[in-house]
């Protein structure tokens, strides 16, 4: 879902520079900016750095986040107009494009991101498209019920919904900017801004060192999660958190 200051982003209201969380307090921590963790040696209990410091801990926490899930095709991705959103800079670009304005949006997907954009261009007066492989907007988060609930008001408010739908390919014109969309039942859609809300994925995470003596999973293999977030022991000292990749 999108924090209240991004949607109010995308629809021109305050600058996506304004959407820093502010720091009410000093944090007591040695910061390692810029630095990645490439490996986790678990039996002495050393996170390995990039620049190749090892960092001993008494208690781990793996929290490295999520990123937008680019759309497949490398050269299609790289057309001008097409968008995805998790960071500020993503809603900075996004509202600059709704701000152009395009002649129409294609969303694909319709879980919570999708919707809340689809809602901001119908606020902004800009034709929006929606393409979603479910039966309904936000039914794999909260059922069919809602979904067709959820169905009948963005069409009531003028979203072109388009659902047991997929993304075949993007075309582009020849200067490079998105032009046209195809879909999976052999139907195309003229829009000039794409969104690609897909779900979320979880950043890898550090991976540790094998040993006999460690009967744990391979090396890199992430906790199971059951739906939303996610907070796994991997031992008394080492603690995930993560955040499924169940919906967008």
């Amino acid at each position: 879902m999108l924090p209240s200051g991004v949607w109010k982003s995308l629809k021109g209201w305050v600058p996506a520079d304004h959407l820093k969380l502010p720091r009410m307090r000093d944090v007591d921590a040695h910061w390692r900016l810029g630095v990645a963790a490439t490996g986790l040696d678990r039996i002495t209990k050393r996170v390995r750095l990039a620049d190749g410091e090892q960092v001993p801990y008494d208690r781990l926490l793996i929290a490295t986040g999520t990123r937008a899930r680019q759309w497949p095709n490398p050269t299609e991705a790289a057309l001008q107009g097409v968008h995805t959103i998790r960071s500020r800079d993503d809603a900075a670009q996004l509202q600059k494009a709704l701000a152009e304005p395009p002649s129409r949006v294609l969303v694909i997907g319709a879980g919570f991101i999708g919707s809340e954009v689809a809602s901001v261009c119908r606020e902004l007066g800009l034709p929006v498209t929606v393409v979603e492989r479910g039966s309904a907007p936000l039914v794999g988060a909260l059922g069919g019920v809602i979904g067709e609930i959820a169905a009948r008001m963005q069409r009531d408010h003028g979203v072109d919904l388009r659902c047991g739908l997929g993304v075949s390919s993007l075309e582009g014109d020849s200067g490079g900017h998105v032009r046209r969309v195809h879909l999976s039942d052999g139907t195309t859609v003229d829009a000039d801004v794409v969104v690609a809300s897909s779900p979320s994925v979880c950043r890898p995470s550090v991976t540790r060192s094998p040993s006999p003596r460690d009967p744990s999973p391979s090396a890199g293999s992430p906790p199971p999660t059951a739906g939303g977030a996610a907070l796994s022991r991997l031992s008394p000292s080492i603690t995930v958190s993560g955040w499924s990749t169940t919906g967008s």
